[in-house]
């Protein structure tokens, strides 16, 4: 018996996503490169807009009494905006 937070995943992930993005990087590229653009001015990534926050996303706990935990309760978020090169 385990008690922890479970792995989200997406039910409608497709079994062979991976060879999709395989497949859609390369069909990508070689437009780019039809188009007349040159390798080294392609950059390929993927991008995303997180928010961290500075509070922990506490998992739960087996417990005989009221579990409590003392931590500072002040919260603020800030959007940012990260980009990871593949390519470029």
């Amino acid at each position: 018996m385990y008690f922890s937070k479970p792995y989200p995943t997406d039910y409608r992930k497709p079994k062979d996503a991976e060879a999709i993005l395989e497949n859609q990087l390369q069909f990508t590229f070689s437009l780019l490169r039809e188009k007349g653009i040159k390798k080294e001015n392609i950059a390929i990534g993927f991008i995303d807009e997180p928010s961290p926050q500075n509070t922990a996303n506490t998992v739960r706990v087996w417990s005989f009494d009221k579990a409590r935990i003392i931590k500072s309760t002040t919260k603020f978020k800030t959007n940012t905006i990260g980009f990871y090169a593949i390519t470029g």
